[in-house]
């Protein structure tokens, strides 16, 4: 994952401002962390579709289902969509397959435990998201996504642009 201090000197040496090895002054960088904050707040503001791939985990609790949003089980900004899941028991992780609100509908018993989930359907309603596990993997799994989080201005040059 990039920060902000690699996009701004790698934008500079793209501009010829900086040679390859070089690294951006103190001065600079603050500089180039102002433009890029407002560069992002801008496409935000003209809300432009700017997203960053953030992996978040979670200890599965036993339920069918986990919330994204302010006050959620994951509470940050409501991702766009989930691009993978997958689940980890002991050392061992295991892809879960992201399906269809169709599929997920037709799961004959959503109230199923198992080991590992087969598969998940993630429901983006504003302005709570809601991702349903199938069958409902038990206590001692660790879940991941792969979640498509709108892209966020970075406080500070060190700090990661996702």
């Amino acid at each position: 994952m990039a920060t902000a201090r690699q996009i701004i000197e790698d934008a500079m040496i793209l501009t010829g401002d900086l040679a390859v090895g070089q690294s951006a002054s103190t001065a600079e960088q603050t500089y180039g962390l102002r433009v890029l904050q407002r560069l992002i707040d801008q496409w935000n503001a003209e809300r432009l579709a700017v997203y960053g791939l953030q992996t978040l985990s979670l200890a599965s609790t036993g339920v069918v289902s986990y919330t994204f949003g302010t006050g959620g089980t994951f509470s940050i900004t409501r991702p766009e969509r989930i691009e993978h899941a997958y689940q980890r028991v002991g050392s061992t992780d295991t892809d879960i397959e992201v399906g269809t609100a169709e599929r997920y509908a037709s799961y004959p018993s959503k109230a199923l435990t198992g080991t590992y989930a087969e598969f998940c359907y993630y429901e983006s309603a504003y302005p709570t998201a809601t991702l349903y596990y199938a069958p409902i993997p038990n206590t001692g799994t660790t879940l991941y996504v792969l979640a498509w989080v709108p892209l966020a201005s970075p406080a500070t040059v060190g700090a990661p642009v996702v």
